[in-house]
């Protein structure tokens, strides 16, 4: 059954089927090193790189990113697979065990809606770069993130944590839909935290330099106040707003537990210029509601290939 609901109560201990290693070595690159783990007992695999992004609806062909596939069963037996289509997998797996598939994405596009990786940052869209199981969707999905935490010490994503550790950071969701509507941000960005209606939010403010995100944070809580007195309270657990701060930029994308917002720096350092940035903010944070949970059937379940 299609949900994009998720409470990070219910995946801390949780176990997965399907697990993603996000590996960031090559950043300087803009490449993103991907192994995705795929427990089965079927002898043949059926993976699927979406071809679009929910909330803006254009196919984009993210497999035209993706290189440098490999295919391995758990013993490190190299696999036989095949393309179906332009953008869906069939691998051969007569062992009928795990199988391991590991490949790489060139990530440098500063969109709200694809993906960016350099020396200094990570910003990850799942639905952009993680394949999905055929038929497998609706099972917990679990994400590691081995990036250096002495170069990179925060992580923003309205995906669950499972667990941390002093090595790896494990997040999940409760199926791929969820993966797919969860942005990740990596880095040492600015992040303030408040609370209302019994709900967690954060601000993670992306910059190239220090900037005021006490006072975005109090903007964000006026948005929240006022736009959950219109419908009678918050509908998630947590929420993160997202605000990347660039050179000349400007767009937003809505998701369930958190909002992307991309701005040109004037609007956080001139006040005068702010009045854009928080309609941004307020548009993106109207879409909780409306579009992600108030809906034409056509936006959920998603076709992710046509």
């Amino acid at each position: 059954m299609y949900s994009i609901e998720q409470r990070d109560d219910q995946l801390i201990g949780t176990s997965a089927k399907i697990r993603y290693h996000l590996r960031f070595g090559r950043a300087a690159q803009h490449l993103l090193e991907v192994e995705m783990e795929v427990d089965t007992t079927d002898n043949e695999l059926i993976l699927v790189m979406p071809s679009w992004t929910p909330g803006s609806y254009k196919i984009r062909e993210f497999v035209a990113h993706q290189g440098n596939l490999v295919v391995n069963s758990i013993n490190g037996d190299t696999l036989q697979y095949e393309w179906k289509s332009k953008n869906i997998l069939s691998i051969h797996n007569p062992s009928k065990s795990t199988v391991t598939i590991s490949y790489t994405y060139y990530a440098n596009e500063r969109t709200v809606r694809t993906m960016h990786i350099n020396r200094w940052r990570a910003f990850i869209m799942p639905v952009n770069c993680l394949m999905y199981v055929q038929n497998r969707m609706n099972e917990i999905h679990h994400v590691y993130l081995h990036h250096n935490k002495e170069e990179w010490s925060t992580v923003s994503t309205a995906l669950s944590p499972v667990v941390n550790d002093t090595n790896t950071s494990i997040v999940g969701a409760l199926n791929y839909d969820v993966l797919a509507d969860s942005p990740i941000e990596i880095g040492n960005h600015q992040v303030a935290m408040f609370e209302y209606c019994g709900a967690k939010h954060e601000v993670a403010l992306i910059a190239p330099l220090p900037l005021d995100i006490e006072w975005l944070t109090e903007q964000c809580k006026i948005i929240v106040q006022t736009e959950a007195s219109i419908f009678g309270g918050l509908p998630y657990d947590r929420y993160v707003f997202m605000v990347q701060v660039g050179m000349n930029v400007y767009g937003g994308l809505e998701h369930s537990r958190c909002s992307v917002n991309l701005v040109d720096i004037g609007q956080m350092t001139d006040r005068n210029k702010s009045g854009t940035l928080l309609a941004l903010l307020c548009h993106e944070f109207f879409h909780t509601w409306n579009i992600k949970r108030i809906r034409p059937v056509e936006f959920g379940p998603f076709d992710y290939v046509n």
